[in-house]
């Protein structure tokens, strides 16, 4: 972790953040805490002209872009951009279709706004997720699949070798899983398979293109347990050519990776982590989101961003970011 001057700069709560940037005026107030830079140099600019720190800085296209949902006395019909396509009161998953060409752009350019997936509300309640849902849904499930599975070994020892064994085989396996998912599926390439965008957005794209709604950060039980079962029975059939000897262990191994993954995302959104493992992670998935979105697909690690030459690299910086007070 690089730490500066500024690391054990107290940074008091802000109450409001009015800031000038090319001759119009912005509140930042609400994204202050999800600034990817950081609290530490916003905090000092209420009142202030930002035009050359946001130069010097090299913010990203996307960067750019957000800045425009902040802007005091907006135009809600401004047609600078590309959100005039789309009517933000509707349901987006219909209007995905006739973004076209535009679509890859637009769903890598975030906004800050609410965002409906679909018309019916009550199709809509499961697209919403609160952080802990997962773990009441899930733990239970694992736990299940280890008491019933480890029960049929002869001995105490064979019990607890095995089901550490297995248990963590699953969590490694998850890793793989957790990078060819966020690759291959929630970021297959929509410009060279455009049928897909509706896909797309369903599963992943809307959180590229709201990434501050805390209810779309981590994976809903219901696709999560349809998928689950589905891998299940994958695994027995391994199970029946005797490829494995465990499923429901090394399933709930898994799970636990899912797990891990699933609050390891919600907490780099919503965090300004201490640790340094953590910390780090945070700069990184946040320049996955804004800079570099064709890389940095490991959220709970960068193993096999290492491995298969996908890792962000993180510029060093003099002083330590923090995003809260």
């Amino acid at each position: 972790m690089e730490v500066g001057d500024k690391s054990n700069e107290i940074l008091l709560p802000v109450k409001s953040l009015i800031v000038e940037y090319e001759k119009e005026l912005y509140d930042l107030k609400k994204f202050i805490h999800q600034h990817p830079g950081g609290i530490n140099i916003l905090q000092h600019k209420n009142y202030k002209n930002i035009d050359a720190n946001f130069k010097n800085s090299n913010h990203s296209l996307a960067a750019k872009y957000l800045l425009k949902e902040y802007k005091i006395r907006s135009d809600v019909n401004n047609k600078e951009g590309l959100e005039h396509l789309v009517d933000w009161n509707k349901a987006m998953v219909p209007q995905i279709s006739k973004l076209d060409k535009n679509y890859y752009e637009w769903v890598n350019l975030p906004v800050d706004r609410p965002l409906k997936l679909f018309e019916y509300d009550l199709l809509e309640i499961f697209t919403k997720t609160p952080w802990y849902l997962p773990l009441l849904f899930w733990i239970p499930v694992i736990v299940f699949f280890i008491i019933n599975e480890s029960s049929s070994f002869l001995t105490t020892f064979e019990m607890y070798l095995k089901t550490f064994i297995w248990l963590g085989m699953g969590i490694c396996l998850w890793t793989l899983l957790e990078y060819i998912l966020h690759r291959f599926v929630f970021h297959i390439n929509v410009l060279r398979y455009p049928r897909l965008k509706t896909f797309h957005f369903m599963f992943h794209g809307n959180h590229h293109k709201v990434p501050f709604d805390e209810y779309r950060l981590v994976f809903p039980p219901i696709p999560a347990a349809i998928l689950t079962a589905i891998g299940y029975q994958l695994l027995r059939v391994f199970h029946y050519f005797s490829l494995i000897s465990q499923p429901k262990l090394l399933l709930a191994g898994i799970l636990i990776g899912f797990l891990g993954y699933d609050m390891t995302h919600y907490y780099l959104h919503f965090a300004s982590p201490k640790n340094a493992y953590f910390y780090n992670l945070k700069r990184y998935h946040y320049k996955h989101h804004f800079v570099s979105h064709e890389k940095g697909f490991g959220v709970s690690n960068t193993f096999w961003d290492r491995v298969f030459s996908t890792e962000i690299q993180l510029n060093k910086l003099k002083y330590l970011l923090k995003w809260k007070e």
